[in-house]
């Protein structure tokens, strides 16, 4: 439904340049401290970076898929997943990452790799905006400082793309290292799947993009006549291919349509998929770390009484364990149900008077034992009781 538009009020130039004003004095305030409020850490599944993928990541949970995320490429959560998402950080395509890919894609069936390149930084788009919003407030001293901010940007991911190519064979892409291309912002293909519901007109930006190599590959969605998004088949899995990321950061999807197109790349994995995010910065790395922890863990725990495992000695230890536990079932305390041992006989009281006679007796001294028993007699005597 669209919503009829209103024509803009006339605004006195007092007005207007008041509004200009506090344009200018919030742009100044975000040019001073976007440094300490902004961040610009790309590829992120946490945090507010402005690069990020941490909007994307929560849209994926509340399509009904189970996402995590893993630093290591032996982590547990990665081999139980169905769905694994790499977002590349930095330029370049190891052998030993592209092996263990093609490894983890053909290890079960029905398994999903999606690869988006690093071709555009949303940083850039950030800096366009501000450059735009500097130049209709005519605050020229603050826009150079934008302008220059941008280029640096655009310089430092120009020279990591020269460093290596961003592809290996399991990412097919037109261009090589030799003609990077200039970024160019052109329109979506409204029938493309990925653009399901998207409104005409929309445009992304696109310096190189991915080929499909047979047939059976599948255009997801173009821009202009290129495809931004191909999805191809390797063995039982399936790859899918982005140029970049420029509608999953956390920045690009403050716009509506962008939203849109995440949401049908989500709904292109299929329904309740286990998803993960590869989100270390040089997995080759941390897995070969991950490797020698392992290798030092088993060093220090060494068994040094692993030779009782080797046979003929294995037999003889087996042996002599059998007499053991035979030896302890016959000196074993009782079993079942515990029981009280013989209760020793109750002693007569007149015992303690004839011990007690027989010391008087080695004393040798009878008339001090009879004015001890007379004492006593006196002392205990009982009064007789009346007969009635």
């Amino acid at each position: 439904m669209t919503h009829p538009r209103h024509k803009p009020c006339s605004l006195a130039p007092a007005a207007r340049n008041a509004g200009l004003a506090l344009a200018a004095l919030l742009l100044l305030t975000v040019l001073c401290g976007c440094q300490g409020r902004y961040r610009f850490d790309y590829g992120k599944t946490n945090g507010r970076s402005v690069n990020g993928v941490k909007v994307f990541f929560d849209l994926l949970r509340t399509r009904g898929h189970t996402v995590n995320r893993c630093f290591s490429l032996d982590a547990q959560v990665l081999k139980d997943a169905d769905v694994a998402v790499l977002i590349q950080k930095a330029p370049g395509m190891p052998p030993m990452l592209e092996e263990w890919l093609a490894c983890w894609l053909t290890s079960s069936e029905d398994r999903t790799l999606v690869f988006v390149a690093r071709d555009l930084d949303a940083s850039i788009l950030f800096w366009n905006d501000v450059c735009r919003q500097l130049k209709e407030a005519h605050e020229w001293e603050l826009l150079v400082f934008a302008e220059n901010t941008r280029l640096e940007i655009e310089a430092q991911i120009d020279e990591a793309r020269a460093a290596g190519a961003f592809w290996g064979g399991l990412f097919p892409f037109a261009d090589t290292q030799e003609h990077v291309p200039p970024p160019a912002r052109l329109p979506v293909g409204p029938a493309d799947p990925l653009a399901t519901d998207v409104q005409p007109g929309t445009s992304l930006l696109l310096r190189t993009h991915p080929v499909p190599r047979s047939d059976t590959d599948t255009a997801l969605l173009h821009v202009g006549d290129r495809p931004f998004a191909i999805e191809t088949k390797f063995g039982p899995a399936k790859v899918l291919i982005l140029a970049n990321a420029t509608f999953l950061l956390n920045y690009s999807l403050i716009d509506h349509e962008n939203r849109i197109m995440a949401a049908n790349l989500a709904d292109r994995l299929g329904p309740n998929r286990r998803i993960c995010f590869l989100e270390a910065e040089d997995l080759c790395s941390a897995l070969q770390r991950g490797r020698e922890r392992r290798d030092l863990w088993t060093l220090k725990l060494y068994n040094p009484f692993a030779f009782l495992q080797q046979g003929p000695i294995l037999i003889v230890v087996l042996h002599w364990l059998a007499v053991g536990l035979i030896f302890l079932a016959c000196r074993a305390p009782i079993f079942g149900r515990p029981r009280g041992g013989a209760e020793a006989p109750r002693h007569r009281f007149a015992s303690h008077i004839e011990a007690y006679g027989r010391l008087l007796e080695r004393t040798g001294d009878r008339e001090y034992a009879q004015e001890l028993i007379t004492e006593y007699r006196n002392r205990h005597k009982t009064k007789e009781r009346p007969v009635q």
